[in-house]
């Protein structure tokens, strides 16, 4: 089955028609370039890759938000985004922009999602991406909202980023925030199999699906037990020995005995992929700082990655470094094996501003090379604000090595009002709950949700994908 792509001119693509998809020429995007109070870098840019075509009453147009990002072969990246952001949870349409020349020029389309028979679709949110190696064929995930309460867990596929096909229904129940990672170490036994978690908020437990060939078809849910409860925002890792390694968030809501466990992060593992998972490790409490008129508690997300070595790494926002609790810092975590984790170590970004919303990545390197990471993230310049006057911008850091000393950061976009942004709900700002970042050799592609001032009444919330070379990055 081969999927409708909705585009810009409102006719529809299926199967590989794709030249009636928008091509997005280098002279058609914006560039809004600074470096936060330094000269600019000469190479470090950021291009709107998104256009929101959607005129679906109900919802926030012109907005593309939450963007997703990843590379291939070739100088492939394939960024896939939510477009018409509702005033809740969803959007309209998730929407996917392709670059197969490095980033030089971009085509964007519509994925036409799952339909069942007799129910509305409300609304499809959470896009992933990610690129099988192994079977050379991208896929993006994503769930879709009806109105009788169930979700569906949803992948598309394609060979180049353009074409897709699909949609493969993997999963259905009250699903939430997936996320999606490929095994493709030649040392791994599992080489090939990519990993599907989500949470499945009815029974209060994560679910892991695999595929073994290219995500046509899935296995049945592989259970996650969550011993403080309410778990969410998972993200699966692969390591080059085969294990599967999966983050998660729990705690943080009242227990039936009465209980009120703090908000942790935790991590499982798996060793015959991904079929049994050992107990859970503890890796750090959250301790977060809910920022004022911004979206509170679906901003709980880690990022994650893993190096040619197999060290896990994780970093999310948390004000454990301040007194009193206002404001978030960045930290980060890392682990050998899965089992146990480092002690929370600040990115020494600010102790002023609140850092949130992280897109962690690592660079592809040879075992005994130095690591090098790229952090994308948004940076709130003060809590003590009115709706109308509260910024917010994205910025990049990065690291030579592993994330013992970082780089300065630099400032990817000019600073946004809150009111050039999609609501979620009313009076709560919104560009993500999480963004990502990949590596193509030593350059960092970043995917952010920017915005301009709104013109006519219409908002200008678009995805940009910014473009960090190391040169770009001066040390402290």
């Amino acid at each position: 089955m081969r999927a409708s792509i909705r585009t810009a001119s409102g006719t529809t693509a299926t199967g590989r028609r794709s030249r009636f998809l928008t091509w997005l020429t280098p002279a058609a995007f914006l560039f809004v370039l600074s470096n936060a109070g330094a000269a600019r870098p000469p190479s470090l840019l950021m291009r709107h890759v998104a256009r929101d075509t959607t005129t679906t009453l109900g919802f926030q147009h012109a907005t593309a938000v939450e963007p997703a990002i990843a590379a291939g072969p070739g100088g492939t990246l394939v960024t896939a985004y939510q477009v018409g952001r509702s005033f809740g949870r969803g959007a309209a349409a998730i929407g996917f922009s392709t670059s197969r020349d490095g980033g030089k020029s971009w085509r964007q389309g519509l994925f036409e999602p799952v339909a069942r028979t007799g129910t509305t679709r409300l609304d499809v949110t959470d896009a992933v991406v990610a690129y099988d190696r192994v079977h050379r064929v991208w896929l993006v995930a994503s769930v879709v909202d009806f109105a009788n309460g169930s979700r569906t867990l949803q992948v598309h596929r394609s060979r180049n980023g353009i074409a897709w096909s699909g949609p493969f229904e993997v999963a259905r129940g009250v699903i939430d925030h997936e996320a999606i990672a490929c095994d493709r170490s030649p040392t791994s036994r599992f080489r090939g199999r990519c990993y599907l978690t989500f949470t499945r908020e009815d029974v209060g437990r994560l679910g892991v699906r695999a595929t073994v060939d290219g995500g046509r078809s899935w296995s049945g849910d592989s259970v996650v037990s969550s011993s403080l409860g309410h778990p969410g925002a998972s993200f699966p890792m692969t390591r080059p020995n085969g294990r599967l390694v999966a983050l998660f968030r729990e705690g943080g809501s009242g227990q039936p005995n009465g209980s009120h466990p703090e908000f942790v992060y935790s991590s499982v593992s798996s060793d015959d992929g991904g079929a049994t998972f050992g107990p859970a490790t503890r890796v750090a409490a959250i301790k977060p700082y809910f920022p004022r008129h911004f979206r509170g508690l679906p901003m709980l997300v880690p990022s994650v990655a893993v190096d040619a070595r197999g060290r896990l790494y994780a970093v999310w926002h948390s004000c454990r470094f301040r007194r009193p609790c206002v404001g978030n810092d960045l930290v980060l975590s890392q682990s050998s094996n899965g089992n146990r984790w480092s002690a929370p170590k600040r990115v020494p970004l600010d102790g002023a501003s609140d850092h949130v919303i992280p897109g962690l990545a690592v660079a592809p390197a040879r075992r005994g090379k130095p690591v090098r990471l790229g952090l994308a993230y948004y940076t709130i310049a003060s809590d003590h604000c009115r709706p109308a006057t509260c910024r917010i911008a994205p910025y990049f850091v990065g690291s030579s090595n592993g994330g013992r000393t970082w780089s300065r950061p630099v400032r990817a976009h000019a600073p946004m009002l809150y009111s050039w942004l999609a609501e979620s709900p009313a009076d709560q700002a919104f560009v993500a709950d999480n963004i990502s970042s990949t590596f193509i050799g030593t350059t960092a592609w970043s995917a952010y949700a920017v915005a301009a001032r709104p013109a006519g009444g219409t908002l200008r919330a678009t995805v940009a994908v910014a473009r960090v070379r190391s040169d770009d990055l001066r040390r402290r």
